[in-house]
């Protein structure tokens, strides 16, 4: 008879683990989890060694961890180094100036964008992405050259070019539907 038919007829006391301890078999009384032990030894523990272990870390806006602030920083004045990498265009086809950037001011403003640097645009996109949430679909592969444009209805970005050659493909699979018929 199975433990869980047992418990049904009231033959069985023993109860089914619940919590941690139906995850993870170490996790038991006296058990060799880092979590138990940690419990268990905390009274046996020397109070220096506690603050020793605390450690720093610093996070740049895109969630990206650094041991030291110098490192966050650094990264953080690369990404923005990177918009040399894009030309960005508000809605009246007007270049939004370097000496303007701002991330909220960009995420806000920005409509069009011509890609120089394909490469480093793909890294400077996602990390407007994460800092700003704004939406970044149809940003995945940005190709030196491309041009984007935000697509407001849909709410996601894309290539013209790109659009233009799959509307020219359904027009050619259209008319050769049509000529087939005929």
């Amino acid at each position: 008879m199975s433990l869980d038919k047992a418990i049904a007829h009231g033959k069985e006391k023993r109860k089914p683990y619940r919590g941690s301890k139906a995850i993870d078999c170490t996790c038991r009384n006296h058990g060799s989890c880092p979590w138990c032990v940690e419990n268990r030894t905390h009274k046996f523990r020397d109070k220096e060694s506690d603050i020793v272990r605390i450690e720093v870390h610093y996070f740049a806006d895109d969630e990206t961890e650094f041991d030291t602030r110098e490192e966050c920083e650094a990264y953080e004045r690369s990404l923005l180094d990177d918009f040399d990498s894009v030309m960005l265009f508000d809605k009246d086809w007007n270049i939004m100036r370097r000496e303007d950037y701002n991330v909220e001011y960009i995420a806000n403003y920005m409509m069009y964008i011509k890609i120089l640097d394909g490469e480093r645009a793909t890294k400077l996109m996602k990390w407007m992405y994460s800092y700003t949430g704004v939406c970044n679909d149809g940003l995945d592969e940005l190709v030196t050259g491309d041009i984007y444009a935000w697509d407001n209805e849909d709410g996601v970005w894309f290539c013209p070019s790109k659009k233009l050659r799959e509307l020219k493909k359904i027009e050619e699979d259209f008319e050769k539907a049509v000529n087939s018929v005929g």
